[in-house]
Parts: structure tokens; sequence; C-alpha cells
């Protein structure tokens, strides 16, 4: 029987639970990317979400795993620079739920921390297993190099759980597309020359350190 990760937004609209086989095998990373940190500042939760190197701890599960119980209609997302994810997020009240790629074929979403409640079962997934994209970190990241991982590390890690989902056809099961398409169920976003400016330019306050 799997353990249950409860999840929900803020005001508890957005809610659900994921199912999980092994709490102790969860994915769990930190990225530090530009594009990470561009949308929690977008949605205002920097200060509540960004650890103090402007990095989100995120951890990876399938779609199929994520079962929401009501909310689904508040679900949005952005595409901030035209690539291949989409960043999903609770219209209700701005709260961050995790990033997906633009097409269903490659099941599997990182979830943002905050958005799993602080449960017994939350303090029971395994350690963190890298930190991503050191270079756009805030301060001094030497304490943090010998966490450092690549991409493509960080890729092959799920990728098994990738193939898994699409030989049993599993990746067609998802809260984030229309039944049976490659469609988004809320039309991606793409901030304007205004939010850009105010999510991304925010990051000059960083000194960018290197990996």
């Amino acid at each position: 029987m799997s353990d249950q990760l409860r999840v929900s937004c803020r005001c508890n609209t957005v809610k659900g639970y994921v199912a999980v086989g092994d709490l102790s095998a969860v994915p769990r990373y930190v990225c530090h990317c530009d594009d990470c940190q561009a949308f929690i500042r977008y949605l205002g939760r920097a200060e509540d979400v960004l650890d103090r190197w402007g990095g989100t701890e995120v951890v990876h599960v399938t779609p199929a795993s994520l079962h929401l119980e009501s909310g689904r209609d508040h679900l949005r997302c952005l595409n901030l620079s035209g690539g291949g994810t989409l960043r999903w997020f609770a219209a209700c009240c701005g709260s961050p739920i995790g990033s997906t790629p633009k097409s269903p074929g490659f099941p599997f979403v990182s979830l943002v921390s905050t958005f799993i409640r602080d449960t017994p079962e939350k303090m029971s997934i395994g350690p963190v297993r890298g930190r991503l994209m050191l270079k756009y970190a805030y301060g001094d990241v030497a304490p943090l190099r010998k966490d450092s991982l690549s991409a493509f590390r960080m890729f092959l890690g799920v990728a098994r759980s990738i193939l898994i989902e699409r030989l049993f056809r599993r990746h067609r099961t998802t809260p984030f597309f229309l039944p049976g398409t490659s469609s988004p169920i809320s039309p991606p976003h793409a901030l304007t020359a205004q939010e850009r400016e105010q999510a991304y330019g925010a990051l000059s306050a960083g000194n960018g350190g290197t990996a």
C-alpha cells in the first residue's frame, strides 16, 4: 500500500495527495536556476520559498501519482522563456505548485516542497540528492559545492521513472493536460516586459556564484 504525501496551496483550495511507494526513495533536489527564482519572485513568494542562496527545494514525482481532490480549475501556468518547461501555480492564492515538461510524453513533475504539507510523511522523504545551477546562487556558495549536481545527472536519476511510466502508459494520466491531448489545461502565460523585469531584474541582487 502506498503512502500519501498530502499537498495543498496556501489557502487550501487546490489540494490532494501524491501516492508514494517508498518515501525515502523520493528524489529531492534544490535548484538555483534563474527561471526557478524568477517564477517564485513573480508569485511574490521569495521569502517563504527560496533559501538563503536563492534555491528552491523540489521533489520529483510522476504526474499519475498526483491526485488533486479539489481546485484543478485554479491551476495556471507560465512559460518563462519559450522553452520546454511549464511552471504551475494556484491562481487562488499564488502558491507555486511545480514544473512539468510542455508535453505529457515526458511524465515527471518537480513539486515545490512548500506545496507538500508538513506532515510526518513529508519528514520521511530522503535527503537532498544535490543542488543544481549553483552559478545563479546568491552569496558564498563554497559550502554548497560538495552537493553540486549537473542537470544531466539529475535527469539520469529520473529517466528510469519516465521510461516506466511510458511503458505502462501512465503518462496519459496527468492533472496538468487535457485528457488524450498535449494541451495544458490552462494556456501558458508569457510574461510581459514589465513582469519579466520585475521577476528577473531582482536576480541582480545575487552575485552569481560559480558551480
